[in-house]
């Protein structure tokens, strides 16, 4: 199926370059959630190796592949490891296109992060510059973290506050120069600027995956951690549900490299890069983007106990730090945040099943609700039914 997918989209892209119009297009390409591997509509769709499906807070559910095209991003063939909500793309398109969004919505404008490739949020050149400036001089050195610190500090720029944010920011260098698996896109996460261009802070960013009130069930990220209270289907959905046997192998794995740049996408694309796409850049790439599982930790049974994990360094979710002491603040800080949206949203409103508001009574097709009549006859609507008659 991936492979007739990539035809697809292939012929769309060809069809575009081949009308002119790839100069000014943006091509968005993404998953809409993790595949039903058991359960109810099923497939053969799997999220190895993280845990969980669609219906689930677990990554399996959450974390999906995307990639964007366009001639104005400056950073061709590159990994980006920001995290983006669905709800970003439309004030990031509606930027692109120099579209004003005149109401406060959910979403995030990340345009000029993924035009650039530089930390989400920067709006100050200056500031931009000189952050990253010190941060190469302090990757390299091999004093104590105190040390680092002072010396970033050292070079702030004259009125930006880095004391308003010692505390975190001080945590924050501890993780970086303790866990070597940190790499500088991670890092850039948590530095942001306001969207006024004014003073830099630790601010980092947030998605609400889910808040069910019918289920009790919370899934809230923030900068690197995740917080998960409660999960569905009696946990049924909580672990890894399909393994990858590795021994079966594609037969087009050895012509990997050379499949890729046979396509249609690559074709038309080409003549945009700024280097010739090369096999060693292929193979890099897809190492980058490879999840990899660090070892089993302390596991977390979302049925009875709060889950907190550093989602950047357990991708597959297997240590829970919220049983680790020293975790204690961060995990305190979640259920704040998580109180925060809580006190804020609007309550769910439900009235329950009703049938024959369901195909079998609009001859097979799903309608708006309430909007039409139920038909007085009912059709068997399923995989294995002929036709719709009316």
């Amino acid at each position: 199926m991936v492979s007739k997918l990539d035809e697809s989209v292939g012929r769309i892209i060809h069809s575009l370059g081949k009308a002119s119009r790839l100069d000014n297009s943006i091509v968005l390409f993404y998953s809409d959630n993790g595949g039903p591997t058991v359960g109810t509509f099923n497939n053969t769709g799997s999220n190895w190796p993280l845990r969980g499906q669609k219906f689930s807070p677990w990554e399996g559910a959450v974390r999906v592949p995307a990639a964007i095209w366009s001639p104005l991003l400056k950073k061709k063939s590159s990994i980006s490891e920001q995290p983006i909500y669905v709800g970003d793309f439309l004030p990031t398109l509606a930027a692109a296109a120099n579209i004003k969004i005149k109401h406060k919505i959910d979403g995030v404008n990340v345009w000029p992060h993924l035009m650039s490739g530089k930390p989400f949020g920067w709006t100050s050149k200056d500031k931009e510059t000189e952050l990253f400036e010190t941060f190469e001089d302090i990757w390299n050195l091999t004093s104590d973290m105190n040390d680092q610190y002072k010396y970033l500090k050292a070079h702030k720029t004259e009125g930006w506050p880095l004391n308003n944010l010692e505390p975190d920011f001080l945590h924050s260098l501890n993780e970086i120069w303790n866990l070597t698996s940190y790499t500088k896109d991670q890092y850039n996460h948590l530095m942001t600027v306001e969207p006024d261009g004014g003073s830099l802070q630790h601010k980092e960013p947030e998605i609400l995956h889910m808040m069910d009130e019918i289920w009790n069930l919370t899934s809230y990220m923030r900068g690197q951690y995740k917080y998960i209270l409660g999960t569905t289907i009696d946990g049924q959905y909580d672990g890894v549900l399909s393994q990858r046997n590795p021994n079966v192998i594609d037969p087009r794995d050895g012509k990997y490299e050379q499949t890729i740049k046979s396509t249609l996408t690559s074709k038309a694309l080409g003549k945009y890069d700024d280097k010739k796409l090369s096999n060693e850049l292929i193979r890099k790439l897809r190492s980058k983007s490879e999840i990899v599982c660090p070892n089993s930790g302390t596991p977390c049974d979302a049925l009875s106990e709060e889950c907190l994990y550093n989602i950047w360094l357990d991708p597959c979710e297997q240590n829970n730090l919220a049983r680790h002491p020293k975790y204690a603040k961060i995990l305190n800080e979640m259920r704040q945040g998580v109180e925060f949206f809580r006190s804020t949203a609007v309550p769910p409103k439900t009235g329950g099943i009703k049938p024959e508001y369901g195909p079998s009574r609009h001859n097979c097709l799903w309608s708006n609700y309430l909007e039409e009549a139920p038909t007085d006859y009912i059709l068997q609507c399923d995989y294995g039914s002929p036709p719709c008659q009316t």
